[in-house]
């Protein structure tokens, strides 16, 4: 259902979404974590190569977004995922 979340919020909520991603603190430490979905297939599988992933500037704007918020991060990623907000 995430996927579906964040497919929504992208389209329909963009001023939701940009105010996220401007507060969103931490970098991305190139562990996959936006291949952790069932879209994976469609956005990420160019860019993953097992867990190494393309640099930030050349992911699709979909990957780019991941995530929006703490309830959009997959469940097995929270542990080690570099973003945050406060």
């Amino acid at each position: 259902m995430r996927h579906l979340r964040r497919m929504f919020l992208a389209y329909f909520r963009t001023e939701y979404v940009k105010k996220q991603i401007l507060s969103r603190k931490g970098e991305c430490g190139h562990h996959g974590c936006c291949g952790d979905s069932p879209w994976s297939w469609f956005f990420t599988r160019k860019c993953l190569k097992g867990k190494d992933c393309l640099k930030w500037s050349n992911l699709p704007y979909y990957c780019k977004l991941y995530p929006i918020d703490e309830k959009d991060k997959a469940p097995k990623t929270k542990k080690y995922c570099n973003f945050y907000w406060d």
